[in-house]
């Protein structure tokens, strides 16, 4: 699986193989941040014939994981602006997918300044385009 959202999917089956006692294998791409580790970790103990191993040590896996890193911070940026304000919780739920670190540098005294928060908008854009194609 790419990502371990699509788990919501398969579960239903892979469970039914682990119940008829197949051995399974999961790879998954990248993790997410949406609840699943919890269903994965109740179905490799419910079923001692399924496992499951990370491919995060790809090439391939570094940078779609650094691009999804990039767009969720730009995506958390844009609530900063005024139009965002009477909607705290729509910030508040982006934030809960950025990395503390970068929360920290969106709250830095730099970026407070709207103009500042563009610049670093236009960075991450740039960024973002010119990281390699995943297959």
């Amino acid at each position: 699986m790419r990502h371990l959202g699509s788990l919501r999917v398969y579960e239903p089956v892979i469970r039914e193989l682990g119940a008829r006692g197949h051995e399974v294998h999961l790879a998954l791409g990248r993790a997410e941040a949406l609840g699943w580790k919890t269903a994965l970790d109740n179905l490799l103990a419910a079923h001692p014939g399924i496992t499951c191993s990370w491919d995060s040590a790809s090439p391939a896996a570094f940078w779609a994981e650094l691009g999804k890193t990039i767009r969720l911070w730009a995506d958390y940026l844009r609530y900063f602006d005024e139009q965002y304000a009477p909607f705290p919780k729509l910030k508040a739920r982006a934030a809960e997918k950025v990395p503390r670190r970068l929360l920290a540098i969106a709250h830095g005294r730099m970026f407070q300044n709207a103009r500042n928060r563009g610049r670093l908008l236009r960075v991450l854009r740039a960024l973002e385009r010119a990281l390699p194609a995943v297959p």
